[in-house]
């Protein structure tokens, strides 16, 4: 009796369709389990996601008088904000913000505790304080930088006349903008 010699083509293609079904196989198998079974899981994820509103302030021009004297300029400065998710103690995180910040430890906690992906601790901290919590290297707390308004201060009596006490609450973002009678 004669063998029938191997077709190796016939091999190689059977492997490849074979290869071929099994990725399709997988692949479809994970888009089930994504749209069909993790659903509702990932549809809270993502409106998690798109809810965070980030308020960014625009970089303001200087402000002069008619003999080219500042009157308020735009400085940079950091604001400290907190990605609940990524903190590992939050005991700890509280306690050594408070710290640096001077504010309360029981509120800055409840504000960790949250599981926000951003969540402010302190705008427009002042740089001494900024540099120390950068350099604490917080697990989930960060910094951005932010403008605000720098009133130069000068023994000027253009500058006391220009810049009442109105002018200042104004200018540094006062809730209180009515004009004194």
């Amino acid at each position: 009796m004669k063998r029938k010699p191997i077709s190796w083509f016939k091999v190689r293609i059977i492997f490849i369709s074979c290869l071929l079904f099994i990725g399709f196989a997988i692949v479809t198998g994970r888009m089930f389990q994504l749209q069909v079974l993790k659903k509702e899981q990932l549809y809270t994820l993502a409106a998690q996601q798109h809810r965070v509103q980030v308020p960014l302030v625009a970089k303001r021009g200087a402000i002069y008088d008619r003999q080219g004297n500042e009157l308020a300029v735009s400085i940079e400065v950091d604001s400290i904000y907190a990605d609940g998710r990524k903190i590992v103690e939050t005991e700890k995180t509280a306690s050594v913000l408070a710290a640096v910040l001077k504010t309360e430890r029981e509120e800055l906690k409840a504000r960790l505790k949250s599981r926000k992906s951003f969540e402010w601790i302190e705008r427009k901290v002042p740089s001494k304080e900024a540099a120390e919590i950068k350099a604490l290297r917080l697990p989930g707390i960060f910094s951005l930088k932010e403008t605000s308004v720098s009133i130069p201060t000068g023994n000027s009596p253009l500058m006391s006349s220009v810049l009442s006490d109105w002018t200042r609450k104004v200018l540094k973002g006062s809730s209180s903008s009515t004009m004194p009678s």
